[in-house]
Formats: structure tokens, sequence, C-alpha cells
């Protein structure tokens, strides 16, 4: 579930660089028909990328709550962990 988080934050970063990169492409190019067209694009691929960092939101809510309840399990089995033979003493 660790491993899981971090892979979701850091496809998060890397949307969060791309959507940097797509609105410095879109402020740099001039108005043209072709250019409306590029911009198009870089607004479709930015739409898509938002539906997927709420998708990584929703995802990173779900295994972050997994991970609290595998941790909760894992103190109460190591609190209630019990030895089968008594343990002596050793000189």
């Amino acid at each position: 579930m660790e491993a899981k988080l971090e892979s979701l934050d850091k496809e998060s970063s890397d949307i969060g660089e791309d959507q940097s990169r797509l609105r410095e492409n879109i402020k740099a190019l001039k108005d043209t028909s072709e250019t409306r067209q590029l911009i198009s694009r870089y607004v479709a691929k930015a739409s898509e990328q938002e539906t997927r960092m709420e998708q990584i939101t929703s995802e990173k809510k779900l295994a972050a709550a997994e991970l609290q309840k595998l941790q909760k399990e894992l103190r109460d089995a190591i609190r209630n962990l019990s030895l089968d033979r008594k343990l002596t003493a050793q000189s």
C-alpha cells in the first residue's frame, strides 16, 4: 500500500509538471488556424489529465484507508502475539 501511494504521488506530480509544460506551450503559440488545432489538442490532453487526477485522489484515499487498516491489524496481531513456550532466564 505504501508503494501504491508513492506511485500515485509520483503520477500526480508528473501530471502536474506536464500540465505546466502544456500551459507554457499554449502561451507561446501565436493565434493562427494551425495553432488553434494544437491548442485544442493541448486542452483535450489537459482535460484527460484532470480526470486522471480526480481518479488518483480517489485511489489515494482508498489506499491510505487500506494502509491504515493493515497497520492496525499488524499492531493488533503483535499486541496479541503469544508464545507457545515459557521463556526461562538464561545464565
